[in-house]
């Protein structure tokens, strides 16, 4: 290749990165970049009076001039003759001004000093037969100059990192000689994660290039990359110059820029990068045969081999253990490097630092506790891509000192458990899909990444929740601060501890539904989606939009709970104000339907009504009553066609986001909490009733009631319970409320005084608090206040509250039918419940108590079987 075209297409791609970080702002380099723009395109100057790139691109305003200006000079670039011009020159002083270096001398070639010491390793036919012994000569020769072209042009230089290259090309294209994939792409047809949204696309937008690059948002993006309009013409993309081109493209901004390229080859580093490059990774003998094709290219260029033992580190996005093993020291006339880890075989790097033979037997482990940990920056710029590591670590986190394991018996199966990693970030653009599954080793660390591009300024949070057999296990969070420029502002980091149960066998099947409510830093947008492991059901992780309150969302829930309380405290006196009061409690639920759900919600809800029994609402909000909603709607006649609440029509329960719930309660010992003396009748039946569950189910021993603080505080703390049940009196304080308290006889109990976590070896009980105002959250200083959320963040395994004021006559009436048909009948938590607000519907559909009571468990789980 003539050696000024060369250095032309290393200065294009020099200027694109070179004016990709630059500042925000327009400045002299800007005034620089137009003037050469100009000149290359024999345009008139700039008048004095317009700012860079306002004509050149022929409009008065473009969203991103800096990206249009970086193509323009690429194309130009590409458009040179061969011999130099004076336009070299101006190139040269344009890369030089950016880079801060001196000018010139009159006597050098341009781009000389520049791109002196880059040594562009030239790729022949015969090296690329060396390395593909059963490629097909035809293909190899039609193939190596876009090739060669299309690494110049990435700066894919080094000889390790073209080995690296090279040995993916050839796995992915089969030896170079097919650029696009045989299959139709018909299974690709409304894959929305890759942009096909379209009739046809997936068949229009299927695998093409040396890479495959696949579905409408990636030949979008492919295309705006390259200059080339490949979503009206995506056959072009498998012609050679760009199948090649969009292969470096694509290595350039997925892998290049990452430190896994340190002359790396390894299994492990074959893995990393295919892991970066394709929706599903290679087969263990296909790694191994991009391994070796790797080192045909490397032997290719020995000189002279030195075999040493070093200290070597293998890294992706930040170093891991460091590692003691055999390298080989490789010197070549164009580089020196070393393969740290240059090894034959399979072998697998244990956290020890030794590397050992892989073996296809197991040995089950018993314990698959494991710690999550978010590897990412803490502050990023705005529109500039950084990795998300989700890592699930067999060791606790340094910086995490009170993170408590939970201990989970393997079944000592073969399989490995699989754990759904699912990332939420709103202000944040992903490349790809937000859900990925990650296989948890048994003796290894386990991670995913994600690519994530902030859109928005300011402090913004990402969420990452973990399921397991379609059942939330556990939830992490990273605080990101999104700056124009960097920033020396330390970001505080949730010190929240978070240990994740992992099962290998699922024990109780999943709830039918999950709703997914995601609640935005700003506090007040909400976003939804919807999620199904069944696939008559045909939901997955289905974004359902936003919606965002307007005003107080919680002074209008206020005034709402307020109504609801009036409404539980008075007792119509006619018929027509019965009817008048059920009429407002439906109006009610039809408000909440209206206001607080996005249009797609409410679309889909007509879709899956039929084919939805359970439903699990997984949010962070505190306010809204879910469980409240009434949907409707007008059909074409102008009818209004009504539905029952939510909680009538589904076995519906909700949980925090966060730490998973079981599905299985052990019970076996019950107490109940009621401060003395009880002077309403009603309460003195409940402790009564309580007392005496065991007839309900013989395995049960009732405990002592208690009724004080001090007797509740250290049975929390020490007892091994399986029902704690409150009859009490409560009072919701909407300013404090980590301090709403329960009346008990030596004063007041409050959320802020419960400092306990179950689980691991303790039991994770049943508590049911009826008391007025006690299943009701709200905002604290640090996150989510109330009862609701102090005993699920404390792990209980089920917690039943009111949300307003309750009937005391009904209240007894709930409890009654609810352990009945948990403990007797032996239903499901959630349908239990149903069946409990349903009994005191039928008694006063009026009063307003049958709508108070929120569940927050596995809507799915039961009570664990008894042992003979």
């Amino acid at each position: 290749m003539p050696q000024p075209a060369l250095w032309r297409m290393q200065a294009s791609s020099k200027l694109k990165s070179l004016i990709s970080r630059m500042q925000s702002g327009l400045d002299e380099n800007d005034k620089h970049i137009d003037d050469l723009i100009r000149t290359l395109s024999n345009l008139p100057k700039r008048p004095f009076d317009y700012y860079p790139y306002q004509e050149i691109f022929g409009a008065t305003y473009i969203k991103e001039p800096r990206v249009e200006a970086a193509k323009k000079l690429g194309a130009l670039l590409a458009n040179m003759q061969d011999d130099w011009t004076e336009n070299d020159a101006l190139v040269d002083d344009l890369i030089r001004e950016l880079v801060n270096l001196p000018k010139r001398p009159p006597e050098q070639i341009p781009y000389q000093e520049i791109f002196a010491e880059t040594n562009v390793n030239w790729v022949t036919e015969d090296q690329l037969l060396a390395i593909t012994p059963e490629a097909d000569p035809n293909s190899i020769a039609t193939i190596v100059i876009p090739l060669n072209l299309a690494m110049v042009e990435f700066g894919i230089s080094t000889i390790g990192e073209q080995a690296d290259f090279l040995a993916q090309a050839a796995y992915k294209s089969k030896n170079f000689s097919c650029l696009e994939e045989s299959e139709s792409g018909e299974e690709y047809e409304n894959r929305k994660d890759l942009g096909n949204v379209e009739p046809g696309d997936g068949v229009r937008f299927k695998g093409r290039g040396l890479f495959r690059i696949l579905g409408r948002i990636n030949y979008k993006e492919c295309s705006e990359a390259l200059g080339a309009n490949l979503i009206d013409n995506p056959q072009y993309l498998a012609e050679p110059g760009l199948a090649c081109r969009s292969a470096a493209w694509l290595w350039n901004i997925r892998v290049s820029s990452d430190s896994i390229l340190r002359r790396t080859i390894t299994i492990e580093t074959v893995q990393i990068i295919s892991e970066y490059l394709y929706e599903e990774i290679p087969s263990l003998d296909d790694m191994e045969l991009m391994l070796q094709t790797a080192e045909r290219f490397i032997n290719l260029h020995v000189a002279r081999v030195e075999i040493y033992d070093e200290e070597a580190s293998i890294t992706k996005d930040k170093p891991l253990d460091s590692i003691s093993m055999k390298g080989i020291n490789i010197r070549t006339e164009v580089e020196s490097i070393v393969l740290e880890g240059h090894i034959s075989g399979y072998q697998e790097i244990t956290r020890s630092g030794e590397a050992s033979t892989h073996d296809e037997s197991y040995s089950p482990i018993q314990n698959l506790t494991r710690y999550p940990n978010l590897d990412c920056p803490d502050k990023a710029i705005i529109n500039q891509r950084f990795s998300l590591i989700v890592e699930l670590l067999l060791e606790k986190p340094e910086d995490q000192p009170d993170l408590l394991p939970l201990g989970i018996q393997d079944t000592g199966t073969d399989e490995l458990p699989e754990v759904e990693v699912v990332v939420s970030a709103s202000g944040f653009d992903l490349e790809g899909s937000n859900t990925q599954i990650l296989q948890v080793e048994r003796d290894d660390d386990s991670g995913v990444r994600f690519v994530l591009i902030p859109n928005k300024l300011g402090h913004l949070k990402i969420k990452v929740q973990f399921y397991q057999n379609g059942k939330p296990i556990g939830k992490a969070t990273r605080n990101i601060l999104v700056s124009e420029q960097p920033t020396a502002v330390e970001v505080p980091q949730s010190d929240e501890p978070t240990a994740l149960e992992l099962k290998t066998k699922l024990t109780i099947p999943p709830q039918d539904l999950e709703l997914f409510v995601d609640l935005d830093t700003d506090g007040r947008t909400l976003s939804f989606s919807l999620h199904s492991v069944k696939p008559e059901i045909d939901y997955h992780r289905t974004n359902l939009g936003q919606v965002t309150l307007q005003g107080s969302p919680l002074e209008k829930m206020q005034a709402i709970y307020k109504e609801m309380t009036q409404m539980a405290q008075r007792i119509p006196a006619t018929p027509e104000d019965k009817a008048w009061a059920e009429n407002r409690l439906a109006a009610v639920g039809n408000q909440l339907w209206d206001e607080l759900t996005s249009d797609r919600l409410k679309q889909e809800y007509w879709k899956f009504k039929s084919r939805v029994k359970s439903i699990l609402v997984t949010t962070e909000e505190p306010w809204i009553p879910w469980e409240m909603l009434k949907p409707y709607r007008f059909n074409d006649e102008g009818e209004k066609e009504k539905d029952p609440f939510w909680c009538q029509q589904f076995a519906i329960s909700r949980w925090l986001s966060g730490a998973g719930m079981p599905d299985e309660l052990d019970i076996r010992t019950t107490r109940s909490i009621a401060p003395t003396p009880i002077n309403l009748p009603s309460v003195q039946e409940e402790v009564a009733f309580l007392e005496q569950l065991s007839s309900l189910r013989s395995t049960l021993t009732p405990l002592t009631a208690f009724g004080t603080r001090v007797q509740v505080l250290d049975s929390l703390e020490n007892e091994d319970l399986s029902i704690l049940h409150f009859a009490c009196h409560g009072l919701f304080d909407s300013t404090l409320p980590n301090d709403s308290a329960i009346k008990l006889s030596d004063g007041s109990l409050r959320p802020s005084d419960i400092q306990v976590r179950f689980g691991g070896k303790r039991q994770r009980p049943l508590i049911f608090i009826n008391a007025c105002h006690g299943g009701r959250a709200e905002f604290s200083f640090t996150g989510l206040g109330g009862w609701a959320e102090r005993l699920v963040s404390a792990r209980a395994g089920v917690f039943i509250g009111a949300m307003w004021e309750v009937s005391d006559r009904l209240s007894l009436q709930f409890a009654k039918t609810f352990y009945t048909a948990l403990l007797k009948e032996e239903k499901t938590t959630a349908e239990s419940f149903r069946e409990a607000r349903e009994a005191i519907r039928q008694i006063a559909p009026y009063n307003s108590t049958w709508l108070a009571y929120t569940l927050y468990a596995d809507p799915e789980g039961r009570i664990k079987a008894s042992k003979a």
